[in-house]
């Protein structure tokens, strides 16, 4: 896979936006001086890239995003109908992450760009674009593991958590072994591991929001009040009225 690497710890300043423009099927030694670029492709054909950074060859598709540093040298040979949306982007220097030069297994991306690009408002776009850029450094990133998986589908069903054998058929291990994976990550058991991240949550709204303790309860899954407030209880020592007022 061909990769940059991209500061994206700052907001990009978009210089320049294309909304679904029409591009010639061939068009060859183009380069952008000082910007990045992002495409967003309605058609097929292939884009040929070079740059100090690496050089290759990449299969668009539609709804395919590329992702092209300044200065890189490009030729397009292009099917059908060419068309796409385009953000020329002013990116500030800083920490850098990885990035690949094209994303097309992530429509997300596509109607970030789609939107930033017929956005209008130099800051709406500049925050999609920006969205649209973390977006790509996650498809650069290396495939999370079983327990960040497995946390993850927690976060998502926390007032009704699946099951361990849900869990572990959705990561793809067994129950026994993302126990004893959870354990070593984590400390804790699985099932142990999502009581506490469900009181940590019922805590923290408890001290920051005005919500009714019946409403929290609900929220974490939990029906009857008086259960809650016992579980709360035993987790913290206090039960969540002295909770609520407390530090």
């Amino acid at each position: 896979m061909l990769k940059w690497s991209i500061p994206v710890t700052e907001p990009p300043v978009v210089v320049q936006t294309w909304c679904r423009v029409s591009w010639p099927a061939a068009v060859a030694n183009f380069h952008l001086r000082g910007l990045w670029q992002l495409h967003v492709y309605h058609h097929g054909g292939r884009l040929e890239v070079e740059h100090a950074g690496g050089v290759g060859v990449l299969e668009l598709a539609p709804g395919a995003v590329s992702v092209l540093p300044p200065g890189a040298s490009t030729s397009y040979r292009l099917v059908g109908r060419p068309r796409f949306s385009c953000l020329h982007l002013n990116l500030s220097s800083g920490a850098v992450m990885p990035v690949p030069a094209l994303v097309a297994d992530d429509a997300i991306v596509g109607s970030l760009v789609e939107e930033a690009a017929g956005a209008g408002d130099p800051v709406h776009a500049a925050a999609l674009a920006w969205a649209a850029l973390w977006r790509c450094t996650m498809a650069a990133a290396p495939r999370s593991g079983p327990v960040a998986r497995a946390r993850a589908l927690v976060e998502k069903r926390l007032d009704d958590p699946p099951s361990v054998a849900e869990l572990a058929a959705a990561v793809g291990c067994s129950g026994a072994h993302l126990r004893r994976l959870f354990r070593a990550e984590t400390g804790l058991g699985v099932k142990p591991w999502i009581q506490a991240r469900r009181l940590e949550r019922a805590r923290h709204l408890l001290r920051n929001t005005s919500l009714p303790v019946r409403v929290i309860a609900a929220q974490l899954g939990v029906a009857d009040v008086q259960r809650f407030n016992k579980l709360v209880r035993q987790a913290c020592g206090v039960g969540p009225r002295a909770l609520r007022g407390g530090p």
